[in-house]
């Protein structure tokens, strides 16, 4: 235990030092040494004991590990071939260094020498993981995600063991250094987060690893929008989003498209939107826990975590838009920050039209867990919300559905839960099953997959969410994912998480809230250290997951929604990608383009994008010729004269179509230059 400085019940410390004491008697000369250990044993128990046998064969194993004949700097230790005898130096070795320490901060304190060297011991106590922790250099993230995170929990709990004995219960000062220094190191932290992210993402597009689902879909309805047509697309069914979604807020942030209309505009703007996430969950945490530190601690976590990752890495998705917006109107909530307040629930109903549904959760948080002069912010948020709902489903959609399905037309999502909705229905199939057979859906939700989707959001942050008030904010994310028959639905590799994270964020921090001002008691541990000294423990259990399961350290379980990131950069994709450009920019306005999935995406400036399948209704035609099935068939048909090349870097070929069924309403325009 780490809360109490008394770790044994009174009968053994009482048993041990009448045992010392007797001893004292029996040799005179012992006696005041004797007493002396026999007083600190009774304050300090035998724990340091303890923690120094573990201590030293933590390191003994680890050094053995890298340092043996099979480790990573084979040079094996002297004593290595005789296990005894090492582990036996290894822990008088960490006696030794924790004892000399000791004695270096006894100087100048009348703190007695076992006390300091027993939190000398217990500071260093995540070392203890580091056997461990070196199992995770192999790659057994995708086969053993269980003993992955397993080993992060056990770091993290140890590391918020040693930080009880160091985090203070002094609230964070007015000091404008400590101030502004903080604001330095998550300034610092961001740009990192946004450079490294947007490098990778934009490494992975360049390799033709993106493609029409989703890139593809974004790209065309910002070149649309940001032309005129508004949120058209011509990758939709009816050459509108509308049919799949409805996202306003991509007509205030397509200008930025005609500053560098390509993909990679897309890529860089989602990173830093969802880097500048950081900020709210800095403040949220800061406010509950008065320390910069473990503020910093969870705003770094918040970068590390895998499921950000996941949204991140997988192409744009307006949806991505909403984690630093939901963390921001969650912040303003609970400050009372009424301006900010409607001001970030405006922008976040213009993010897609499904929001409200989460919106709605939001106030009746508001009302239930929050004092009663919030109550008619609630009833003004589920107001707003549910009105704008039906306007935007009933006006723009033409289906009030949430499942967006239409009898006859394309775009509903009732296939993603096809297990709980019988063919040929919805969303009220869907309540249906929830109320009428409840044994199936809980045997749904924590499926094997299901349980392992739950475990990497949660373990990351100790379960701490679970611990908040208000845990109906993830009552909507949770039905989207852990309802859904489709596995993308339930993986953190996707943007699904999106509708998670910021609640799970915000929750972790109302949990360490609660922990720090005694609403939530844990035996005689102060509060406040408690729940700093989690964050930190926190920041280390997601480091290990990152690692793991994240984006920055290759790996083999992370993957950018269906396909893993390519992080090379062969000159020859390079080169294609150079080229691609360049032939975007000569294509005619109003011109439509057709091409292989991963090709269209590198085309931002062309006015209308479309597939292989639908070439005969198109101007142009890119083409990677060594395709299959297309590029024999688009060799042919270039042979029959129905196209004429007009450049190529090969393998990939631009050709002008004449195709004799291509519709009058085509724009037939010139060649571009070549």
């Amino acid at each position: 235990m780490i809360c109490s400085a008394r770790r044994e019940g009174p009968f053994a410390a009482s048993f041990r030092s009448s045992m010392l004491s007797s001893l004292a008697r029996k040799v005179p000369r012992l006696a005041e040494p004797v007493r002396a250990l026999a007083a600190a044993l009774h304050e300090q128990g035998v724990g340091f004991a303890l923690w120094t046998v573990a201590l030293g064969a933590a390191v003994g194993e680890s050094a053995l590990d890298v340092f043996g004949p099979s480790g990573v700097l084979p040079h094996p230790p002297p004593l290595s071939s005789r296990p005894v005898l090492f582990f036996s130096l290894a822990v008088l070795s960490a006696f030794v260094v924790a004892i000399g320490v000791a004695l270096l901060r006894r100087r100048g304190s009348e703190r007695p020498l076992l006390s300091l060297y027993d939190e000398n011991v217990r500071r260093v106590a995540p070392l203890v993981a580091l056997p461990f922790v070196l199992v995770l250099r192999e790659p057994i993230e995708a086969s053993h995600p269980g003993v992955v995170l397993s080993i992060a929990l056990l770091a993290g709990g140890l590391t918020s063991y040693a930080a009880y004995t160091l985090v203070t219960e002094r609230d964070a000062g007015p000091g404008r250094l400590a101030k502004w220094s903080a604001v330095a190191v998550l300034g610092a932290v961001m740009a990192a987060y946004s450079v490294a992210a947007s490098d990778i993402t934009i490494t992975n597009h360049i390799n033709l690893n993106t493609g029409r689902s989703d890139l593809g879909y974004y790209l065309s309805i910002f070149r649309q929008t940001s032309q005129g047509h508004l949120l058209g697309c011509s990758l939709c069914g009816g050459g509108s989003h509308l049919t799949g979604h409805f996202d306003p807020i991509i007509v205030l942030l397509s200008p930025l498209f005609l500053l560098y209309p390509f993909a990679e505009t897309l890529l860089v703007l989602q990173t830093v939107w969802l880097a500048a996430g950081a900020i709210p969950v800095y403040l949220l945490v800061r406010h509950h826990t008065r320390h910069r530190g473990a503020a910093l601690a969870f705003a770094v976590t918040y970068l590390a975590y895998p499921a950000l990752h996941g949204v991140n890495f997988f192409d744009f998705h307006s949806v991505a838009l909403s984690v630093p917006l939901f963390l921001v109107l969650l912040y303003c909530l609970e400050r009372g920050y009424r301006v900010g307040y409607y001001v970030s629930l405006a922008f976040l109903l213009l993010v897609r039209e499904d929001i409200p549904i989460a919106l709605v959760f939001i106030g009746l948080y508001a009302i239930f867990s929050k004092p009663k002069e919030q109550a008619r912010l609630g009833w003004t948020t589920i107001v707003l919300a549910v009105v704008y709902f039906v306007f935007v489903k009933a006006v723009f959609m033409h289906r009030v559905d949430p499942l967006n399905t239409a009898t006859g037309a394309s775009g509903g999502y009732a296939y993603f839960y096809e297990a709980m909705i019988p063919p040929g229905r919805s969303t009220a199939a869907l309540i249906g099953t929830l109320l009428s057979n409840p044994a199936f859906v809980l045997a749904q939700v924590f499926s094997d997959d299901k349980v392992d989707f739950i475990l990497k959001l949660l373990v990351p942050l100790f379960a701490l969410p679970l611990a908040a008030r208000g845990r109906m904010l993830l009552a909507y994310g949770s039905a989207l994912t852990l309802l859904a028959s489709r596995q993308y639905l339930f993986s953190i590799h996707f943007q699904y998480t999106s509708l998670l994270i910021p609640f799970l964020f915000a929750l972790a921090g109302g949990a360490l809230g609660r922990l720090s001002s005694g609403e939530l008691p844990v035996g005689r541990c102060s509060g406040q250290r408690l729940a700093r000294s989690l964050a930190f423990g926190v920041l280390v259990t997601t480091l290990l997951c990152s690692w793991k399961f994240g984006a920055f350290i290759e790996n083999t379980s992370f993957q950018g929604g269906f396909r893993p990131l390519v992080r090379g950069m062969p000159p020859e994709h390079r080169d294609l990608s150079i080229w691609l450009k360049k032939i975007a920019l000569t294509i005619p306005r109003g011109a439509r383009v057709a091409g292989n999935s991963r090709i269209i995406t590198h085309l931002g400036p062309v006015t209308s994008i479309d597939l292989l399948e639908n070439r005969a209704k198109s101007d142009y035609v890119v083409v990677n010729v060594t395709s299959r099935p297309f590029g024999p068939r688009i060799i042919q048909e270039a042979a029959e004269g129905n196209l004429t090349l007009i450049a190529s870097l090969e393998p990939v070929r631009l050709y002008k179509a004449h195709y004799k069924s291509r519709t009058t309403g085509s724009s037939g325009a010139e060649s571009p230059e070549q």
